[in-house]
């Protein structure tokens, strides 16, 4: 005689039932394997979708479709992703979580006799391309650490050495202020998705 409380009372069961199988499945993961007719670069990043692939070649920066119209194991057409004439190094490239921007470091500039006129940086550009914001430069020689972006692309962490000691910092992207998170020697900072955490690796390179 109360039918509004018993379907009340069958949805939360339902939900009960389907969460106690998922707690007893086993976590094993899934690979899909890629097939791309060329050779990759030290580093790729995969969209926060997984639909995509960010990669570097020659110095530039690709987006690569992880399925195209030959079939889901056949990749689509790699889509330039303009930087301005900025060197992309083929390390460490960071998505951030709505799939809007991309941080990378830049190899060092050189002017036309050959010296350096701009030391390692980095650099967050939109995904689909444009201009490339500089965020920091001169990283102290850990252009091969990790960076990493938060999910909606306003702050960067990162790491520096400073008197031969590495450690995190982050900073807003818009308005750069670094900030050093920990007391310890630490690198490879990674934002956890809702952006309240960062998780790193203790130590020195």
């Amino acid at each position: 005689d109360q039918p509004k409380y018993v379907r009340i009372a069958k949805e939360r069961l339902s939900k009960l039932v389907v969460a106690e199988k998922v707690s007893k499945t086993p976590m094993e993961p899934k690979f899909t394997k890629i097939n791309i007719p060329t050779n990759l670069p030290q580093f790729g990043a995969l969209s926060p979708d997984g639909k995509n692939i960010a990669l570097v070649s020659a110095n530039k920066l690709w987006k690569m479709p992880l399925s195209g119209n030959l079939g889901s194991d056949i990749p689509g057409i790699p889509e330039l992703i303009k930087t301005e004439g900025v060197f992309v190094s083929d390390w460490a490239l960071s998505w951030s979580l709505n799939g809007k921007w991309i941080a990378f470091y830049s190899n060092p500039q050189l002017d036309d006799k050959g010296n350096v006129s701009e030391n390692p940086s980095i650099y967050v550009v939109p995904s689909d391309g444009g201009k490339p914001k500089k965020v920091i430069e001169n990283v102290r020689d850990v252009e091969n650490d990790y960076i990493s972006l938060s999910a909606n692309g306003n702050d960067l962490a990162f790491s520096s050495i400073e008197e031969n000691k590495q450690h995190i910092f982050s900073t807003p992207v818009d308005k750069v202020i670094p900030r050093q998170l920990v007391e310890m020697e630490a690198r490879n900072p990674v934002f956890s998705p809702d952006g309240k955490y960062i998780a790193f690796v203790k130590g020195k390179n």
